[in-house]
């Protein structure tokens, strides 16, 4: 055990308790935003004390890797590749909007993709997972973008490419 970390008697109960936790954080980090949600607020919302939701989670940033990392599993365990190398951007564009109106049918995905549309301008930490999640999206479809990617990092064009996709998904939040 971690020094500083509290011993859990009941671990089932323990893991109930920070699902709940993340599901009330993505709500209140999608609709107030991730800036404006204090970890007080979590708290608040789930019924507990601050210092209790610390026992659980030590800062709000932990609770957003939660929530991210939690989705962005599901997002992968479910994507299908579809193997079409050398794709236009156009067909990217049309593969992506799909499966992004697909998910818009279940609250959790919508709350979870609209956090990353309305706080990756502004949060470091939220643009850096969208960036990598829409990445790794067009890298599990099959897409090549060659220019894209380059040894160190993403190219400008690429940039423009993720851009163009954060705006594209905006107009589709939009909609949706």
């Amino acid at each position: 055990m971690a020094i500083g970390a509290m011993r859990t008697v009941n671990q089932a109960a323990h893991d109930r308790q920070s699902a709940r936790i993340l599901r009330t954080a993505l709500h209140l980090f999608a609709t107030a935003g991730y800036g404006e949600t204090s970890m007080a607020h979590v708290a608040k919302a789930c019924g507990m004390q601050k210092a209790s939701l610390y026992h659980y989670f030590r800062s709000k940033e932990e609770v957003l890797r939660h929530v991210v990392s939690s989705h962005l599993k599901r997002i992968h365990s479910s994507s299908r590749p579809v193997n079409a190398p050398n794709c236009t951007l156009n067909k990217c564009f049309l593969t992506v909007g799909r499966g992004f109106m697909k998910d818009m049918h279940d609250p959790e995905r919508r709350m979870f993709l609209q956090l990353l549309i309305q706080d990756a301008g502004t949060n470091s930490f939220v643009r850096k997972t969208f960036f990598s999640m829409a990445m790794d999206a067009v890298r599990e479809a099959g897409f090549a973008l060659k220019p894209v990617v380059r040894f160190g990092g993403i190219s400008q064009r690429g940039h423009d490419h993720f851009r163009c996709m954060h705006q594209f998904l905006s107009s589709l939040m939009r909609y949706a």
